[in-house]
C-alpha cells in the first residue's frame, strides 16, 4: 500500500507543476456519466461498482463478476444531446472496458458568414482494472477525443489512472488522476484538457433488513482551472431491487444544484436489467442551464 501511496503522491506532483494556459478545454470528457452517477452528483470514486466505473475510477473495473453493457442518454444543457455506451468484460487477468460517446448541438446558422455550422465531439474510452490484492484495485484508461467546430477538426489523447482501497467490506477509499495528456487545438488555438485529481471516501455499513444506504463524498481539484470541486451522495436500496438517490455538488463559481434520481433492478434466470434515471432541476429562470433529464440502462449477464 505504501509503494502505491508513493506512486499517486508522485503523479500528483508531477501533474500539478503543469502551468495553465487559460481555461481547459476538452469538456466533452466533463459531459461522461451515467444516470446512477449523475443522481448522486457524480460522487463514485470510492465507490466503482457497475459499468460506468470506466468512466470514474477504472479501479472499480476490477470488483466485476459479470459482462455488462450500459447505454446512456441525455439532454444536458440546452440543446446538447449526449449518448454513452459501454460494455465491460471480467477475465482471469482482470476486467477490460470500452466506451463510446457521442455529443452534439446539432447543425445551426451562423449569420455572419450564411453558413450552417456542425459541432459535435466523440470519445472512444479503452480501461483495465485489475486487483492486486485482497482489498486494493488498481485501473487505468486510454482515451481519445475526436471534436469538429463547424469548418475546424481537433483531436488530443488522454490517461486516467485510479487506485480502489477496501478498508473493510463497508468502508471505501479511491484515488484517480484524469485527463492527463495532450493538448487540443482548433486551426490556431489551443487548449489544455481538464487535467482533474479526485479522492472519493463511501460507506456503505447503514443496513437494516431489507434496507441499505451508501453515502459517498468526492473531492476533485482541476489542475488547469484551479478550481475545487466537493459533492456528496446518498443512495437508499431497498431489498436489493428499488433505489432513490440524491447528491449535492458545490464548485465556486458554478451553477451548483441538488440532483436526484431512482434505479429499479430486474433479475430474469442469468440476465440482469438495472434502470437508472437522474433528474438535475433548473434552479434560476435566467440560467443558461435546462433541466437535465438522463436514462441510463445495463444488462449484466
Amino acid at each position: 500500500m505504501k509503494k502505491i501511496f508513493y506512486l499517486f503522491l508522485t503523479i500528483f506532483l508531477l501533474i500539478s507543476s503543469l502551468k495553465a494556459a487559460g481555461e481547459s478545454g476538452g469538456n466533452a470528457f466533463d459531459l461522461l456519466s451515467g444516470a446512477r452517477q449523475m443522481a448522486l452528483s457524480s460522487v463514485f470514486i470510492a465507490k466503482a461498482d457497475d459499468v460506468n466505473s470506466l468512466i470514474y475510477n477504472p479501479a472499480g473495473l476490477s470488483n466485476l463478476n459479470r459482462y455488462g453493457i450500459g447505454l446512456t442518454y441525455d439532454n444536458n444543457i440546452e440543446d446538447i444531446k449526449n449518448a454513452i455506451v459501454t460494455f465491460v468484460a471480467p477475465t482471469q487477468i482482470g476486467c477490460f472496458g470500452v466506451a463510446f460517446a457521442y455529443s452534439t448541438i446539432g447543425n445551426f446558422n451562423n449569420s455572419a458568414i450564411d453558413e450552417e455550422i456542425s459541432v459535435y465531439d466523440i470519445v472512444s474510452i479503452i480501461g483495465y482494472g485489475y486487483k492486486i490484492a485482497s482489498n486494493i484495485n488498481l485501473g487505468g484508461n486510454v482515451k481519445y477525443l475526436n471534436s469538429k467546430l463547424g469548418s475546424y477538426y481537433a483531436w488530443a489523447i488522454a490517461f486516467d489512472l485510479g487506485v480502489l482501497y477496501e478498508i473493510n467490506n463497508d468502508f471505501n477509499l479511491g484515488f484517480v488522476a484524469q485527463n492527463i495528456g495532450t493538448s487540443l487545438k482548433y486551426d490556431i488555438e489551443e487548449t489544455q484538457l481538464p487535467i482533474k485529481i479526485g479522492i472519493g471516501v463511501n460507506y456503505s455499513g447503514v443496513k437494516l433488513q431489507q434496507h441499505r444506504f451508501n453515502i459517498g463524498s468526492d473531492f476533485k481539484y482541476n489542475i488547469i482551472d484551479k478550481d475545487f470541486i466537493t459533492g456528496i451522495g446518498l443512495e437508499y436500496i431497498y431489498n436489493d431491487l428499488i433505489a432513490v438517490r440524491s447528491g449535492y455538488s458545490y464548485e465556486k463559481d458554478s451553477i451548483n444544484s441538488f440532483t436526484f434520481g431512482i434505479g429499479a433492478k430486474i433479475k430474469m434466470y442469468e440476465l440482469i436489467l438495472k434502470f437508472d434515471y437522474a433528474f438535475v432541476p433548473k434552479i434560476w429562470e435566467s440560467s443558461n442551464m435546462s433541466t437535465t433529464h438522463m436514462l441510463t440502462l445495463i444488462l449484466e449477464f
